[in-house]
């Protein structure tokens, strides 16, 4: 079986995967806890099955956020339409956000709904 596109990047050092994804590889992991919890609520629910793993609607999401990376790039890449790119990106962030763990400044500090916020520092 192929490995995913997040397990590639993960085989990355420490560094460098932080480097390129804005989020320590412990961060990932524990968005990756509470993005599969979430997945699973919905398919008890009679939720749609997805193409992409969470894994890599996880992936998909931090490039977007990262790098400004097009939908329609996004889209090509990993080989689902534009639209689906951007509810994958809208359903991770709200995964993320209704978690608790993970938080948008208050109304007043965002001017528009969908960012969520990754920082980098260069050391």
């Amino acid at each position: 079986m192929e490995q995913e596109r997040w397990q590639r990047a993960f085989a990355q050092n420490d560094k460098k995967f932080k480097e390129l994804f804005g989020v320590k590889k412990e961060i990932f992991l524990q968005m990756h806890e509470i993005l599969t919890a979430a997945r699973e609520k919905r398919r008890r629910k009679g939720g749609p099955r997805t193409k992409l793993s969470v894994g890599d609607q996880l992936f998909l999401t931090l490039q977007y956020l990262r790098e400004y990376r097009t939908m329609e790039h996004l889209a090509f890449d990993f080989g689902i339409s534009k639209s689906r790119v951007s509810e994958t990106i809208r359903q991770v962030e709200d995964d993320l956000i209704q978690d608790g763990i993970f938080s948008l400044p208050g109304k007043k500090a965002l001017s528009f709904r969908g960012c969520l916020e990754i920082k980098s520092l260069k050391i």
